[in-house]
């Protein structure tokens, strides 16, 4: 595994631990909701706090999701650090991946365009970066 990737790897797993904890630990924040809501349903016509708390659970789930990314990408840095930099590269190309597909559905689905934009570009650093060896 190139050390390249290891960096994007690293990106890409700091990004998705900074979304875990907005999801699961920041969402309660009137101000934090606020601001993200017209960018997640820009049509609706809910109080915000009535519809942060309706979401919550999604969120939760959301961010734990986001977590699991984020180990992802730490394992394949580990896997090449630790004597197998093909498992590892694999395995990042395929966080590469999710993150890419994740970033494009997030781009098309809302207007978090610049979240979307991080996440989609760090994938395909990542994916490109595995598919070079």
């Amino acid at each position: 595994m190139s050390g390249s990737l290891r960096i994007v790897l690293i990106l890409v797993a700091a990004f998705h631990v900074i979304a875990f904890i907005g999801e699961v630990f920041l969402w309660p924040i009137p101000a934090l909701h606020e601001a993200l809501l017209p960018g997640i349903n820009p049509d609706s016509t809910l109080d915000p706090a009535d519809e942060a708390a309706v979401l919550a659970g999604l969120f939760l789930n959301i961010g734990f999701y986001n977590l699991m990314v984020a180990a992802g990408a730490v394992l394949a840095v580990m896997l090449a650090k630790r004597g197998n930099p093909g498992a590892g590269r694999i395995m990042g190309g395929y966080i590469g991946a999710f993150a890419l597909v994740a970033g494009v559905v997030l781009f098309f689905s809302s207007a978090l365009t610049g979240g979307a934009l991080v996440q989609g570009l760090l994938g395909a650093l990542a994916l490109g970066l595995a598919l070079r060896g």
